[in-house]
């Protein structure tokens, strides 16, 4: 007996899979549109800002008008005086004429003239300054030369612009790399060239990524991983400046253990671990031993190169006003050392995060490393590779926040050639 045809039925079920196979996929479409549209917006908001800015208001100029009491040849003689503030890299005269022909350019009717401003019928200097950052204190450097009679600055107009200028720009610039990677991520997935089991599409991992959160999943094993860094980092930091300082304190100490140290610089901690299992068991010993192993060497040596690279006239000098040894190294070795420590710091933070990682693959029952490898061993790729993105995330951010502290403890004197 031939089976009836249901067109209600087939089009219910085709819409079915449709809705739940190609949701997230056209979810994953719309986010790299809504990107877009983002750096679209930006880009007309940074746009419009610099129109704003006018002709006589760039982003790091500003305008000196001269008192109308002073000839030009007075007016022009200011220009070394003002070139003298600091700051200021270059000052260009602008006479009322010129100023006038400024104003009037592209204009059509004279009668513009009745509402111009006073300040065009006037000489002024135009000043490019080096950093914009500082052209408030400029402004008010400049207005104290004798014969500036008003400044014009649009300063917050001007850092505004600047402000977001450099965040579009650097939101763009991340969007673009991001959307590139999702959009080949997406395209090998529609194309078939790889099947699903191996790399799954990026709805679905969003999918996966979602229910996670949802679960508390994520949250607790990216807690657990987290104290465990904090841990063995604290630990490393503290034995590497006691190290650091002991050789630094006594020079002579270091011929006691200096072989150790690049001995076991040179063995992978991740190498230790079938010993460690065997001696501390899969405990948290284990996965604090392997985070002290890989951050206490760059830590170390960072600190080792901040105290002996300290200057030894400061020494000397500290020597003349009668400084002890203790008052020298935390007067001046431990203050000039400061942001070689913290760049160390920084950089053993992410060799945490990357041994606590493998540790956790072999020797741990929690946390982000064992969540990758049970999903591996389930054949769950979509959670391998959240777990993956979530271990990323965790680390950029960490080392965002490092670096932000250093630029506040240091007043951006702690980059030591680290961007």
């Amino acid at each position: 007996m031939a089976r009836k045809f249901n067109a209600g039925y087939y089009f219910s079920e085709g819409f079915h899979s449709i809705f739940t196979h190609g949701f997230m996929s056209f979810a994953a479409v719309c986010m790299i549109v809504a990107c877009l549209l983002i750096m679209g917006s930006f880009s007309l908001l940074a746009v419009n800002l610099n129109h704003t800015l006018g002709d006589l208001e760039k982003e790091n100029e500003f305008l000196a008008y001269i008192d109308d009491s002073c000839s030009e040849e007075e007016a022009r003689a200011l220009q070394s005086q003002i070139e003298a503030v600091p700051n200021v890299s270059q000052v260009t005269f602008v006479s009322r004429e010129e100023a006038l022909n400024e104003f009037l350019q592209g204009r059509e009717h004279n009668d513009l003239l009745d509402s111009m401003p006073a300040t065009v019928l006037r000489d002024r200097y135009r000043i490019h300054v080096d950093n914009i950052e500082q052209m408030e204190q400029t402004t008010k450097l400049v207005e104290q030369v004798p014969g500036v009679a008003k400044v014009n600055a649009a300063i917050a107009i001007a850092q505004g612009f600047v402000l977001v200028r450099n965040i579009a720009t650097g939101v763009a610039l991340v969007l673009i790399g991001i959307l590139a990677v999702f959009t080949v991520w997406y395209i090998v997935c529609r194309a078939g060239i790889l099947s699903s089991y191996v790399l799954p599409s990026p709805g679905r991992v969003f999918q996966s990524f979602c229910k996670m959160l949802q679960s508390g999943e994520l949250f607790r094993d990216l807690r657990i991983s987290f104290l465990r860094v904090g841990k063995g980092f604290v630990i490393a930091f503290i034995l590497a400046f006691a190290f650091g300082m002991l050789r630094a304190m006594i020079p002579a100490s270091a011929g006691y253990y200096e072989y150790l140290v690049q001995f076991f610089k040179n063995v992978p901690p991740l190498s230790m671990i079938p010993l460690l299992i065997l001696w501390c068991g899969i405990g948290e010993t284990t996965k604090t031993v392997i985070i002290v192993l890989a951050s206490f060497f760059p830590m170390y040596l960072n600190i080792v190169k901040g105290f002996t690279g300290c200057d030894r006239k400061l020494l000397e000098v500290g020597t003349m006003f009668g400084y002890t040894e203790r008052q020298k190294f935390f007067r001046i070795m431990l203050p000039y050392a400061m942001a070689d420590i913290l760049v160390g710091m920084r950089i053993g933070l992410g060799y945490s995060w990357r041994a606590i990682i493998g540790a956790e693959m072999v020797a741990a029952s929690t946390g982000l490393g064992h969540m990758i490898l049970f999903a591996q061993q389930m054949s769950r790729t979509d959670k391998v590779i959240v777990g993956i993105f979530t271990i990323g995330i965790a680390g950029y951010l960490t080392d965002r926040i490092f670096g932000l502290l250093i630029s506040i403890f240091l007043k951006g004197a702690g980059e030591n050639g680290w961007n």
